[in-house]
């Protein structure tokens, strides 16, 4: 299923096609790409943020595109012109390919809080896309408050959570114990999916195909999405409901730290200041399908609402991204005060399961599949070169025509 776009212009009006948008100049934001034929030429458009996905080649006098560039890759004769949209631009070109012009897509400015900024933004995502959704809960912050907010809005909420390997009444699968509070304390019905990490290898190839992915802490996120969109599918009732999570939090706060486990370092970042970092991880994130792609491969409509928020975290100066617990203090104020208390503040990242085996992190620890050997087997699955993977992407950023 192609994702669809959601366009808000600068009047809160919504839209689903951009091209009058470009004609006109409009300020926009929200979560869109693909293409518009305009006079004799061809505008390709993404999102600000690359939250769509949109891999284009051109052949002769025709445009060959997918939201998944492995599966372009099996049309086209030459890897090497697979190109990704540019987040944040318009690019026209001649039906022949010819880059022609590229200019940025004006930013929508709302004079709004921030609460009442993402309050608007899944009011007008209910509106034109449903009135069913399903929150993906993990029991921390980013995921509570789109519950919350989810609540107030939808007419009709599931909270859904997976556990892998989960043992009745065990008290180290934090995700589900807390999830599980908090659901409760906002009155919104929980599904809760349990799993066995043995299945992470069966569907492997599948994993890395939907997220279109190889690099580690992806794959090990990808995984999680994976079997809670599986599940969904095979639910007739939930098939058709909207998906919401709490992705980009976490990059806009730079809030990332290295996990260890067995002696080991995993997820390891740069020591460098933190606005740099919000700068990188947030630019990373138009490689990353560990969501979108994923779900999209089952067909599953998603929508990431913190995207929405993007420019108000962007004003936040190094000082304060580099304060302890910052992303509490400022987004404490989304919740009441007993969800709050609720909130899982020690999760850890990637790995859901039991602390003890350290969940899917874990899982891949004791298989052996590290980072270098997902890159060997994404070659070995898909056919593509480790020299044309890493020039497609490179430092967090798919290859863009410029």
């Amino acid at each position: 299923m192609k994702q669809k776009n959601f366009i808000l212009d600068q009047n809160r009006n919504f839209y689903t096609s951009p091209k009058f948008l470009f004609k006109k100049k409009v300020p926009i934001l929200g979560e869109f790409a693909g293409f518009f034929k305009f006079k004799k030429n061809i505008v390709i458009y993404r999102d600000h943020l690359g939250c769509r996905k949109f891999f284009y080649y051109f052949d002769k006098t025709q445009i060959i595109c997918s939201e998944n560039f492995i599966k372009l890759s099996k049309k086209v004769k030459n890897l090497n012109k697979i190109y990704s949209a540019k987040p944040g631009y318009y690019l026209e070109y001649s039906s022949k390919g010819k880059i022609l012009s590229q200019s940025k897509i004006p930013k929508a400015n709302f004079q709004l809080d921030k609460k009442k900024m993402l309050y608007l933004y899944l009011k007008k995502i209910k509106e034109n896309y449903g009135d069913k959704c399903c929150i993906c809960l993990s029991g921390g912050l980013d995921s509570t408050i789109i519950a919350h907010y989810a609540k107030k809005i939808f007419s009709d909420c599931l909270a859904i959570t997976i556990v892998f390997d989960y043992k009745y009444g065990s008290n180290s699968f934090p995700d589900y114990n807390q999830s599980k509070l908090i659901a409760k304390n906002l009155k919104i019905k929980h599904m809760i999916i349990k799993e066995k990490r043995k299945n992470i290898q069966k569907h492997l190839k599948k994993i890395l195909y939907s997220s279109q992915d190889w690099r580690d802490y992806n794959v090990h996120c990808a995984v999680l999405n994976y079997f809670i969109a599986k599940n969904l599918k095979k639910n007739r009732k939930l098939k058709k409901r909207l998906i919401l999570t709490g992705d980009f939090m976490n990059e806009f706060f730079a809030d990332y730290s290295v996990e260890k486990f067995k002696g080991q370092e995993f997820y390891v970042t740069p020591d460098l200041p933190k606005k740099t970092m919000q700068r990188f991880y947030t630019q990373a994130l138009e490689s990353s399908s560990r969501e979108v792609g994923v779900f999209n491969f089952f067909n599953l409509q998603i929508f990431q609402p913190y995207n929405c928020l993007k420019d108000f975290y962007f004003k936040l100066s190094n000082k304060t991204l580099s304060q302890k617990n910052i992303k509490y203090k400022i987004n404490a104020d989304f919740i009441n005060k007993s969800t709050y208390k609720l909130v899982n503040k020690n999760k850890i990242r990637a790995q859901i399961g039991d602390i003890t085996s350290g969940g899917i992190l874990g899982y891949f620890i004791d298989k052996n599949l590290f980072q270098d050997k997902i890159k060997k087997l994404f070659k070995l699955f898909f056919n593509l070169g480790n020299s044309w993977q890493d020039n497609f992407i490179s430092l967090g950023k798919y290859k863009v025509q410029i």
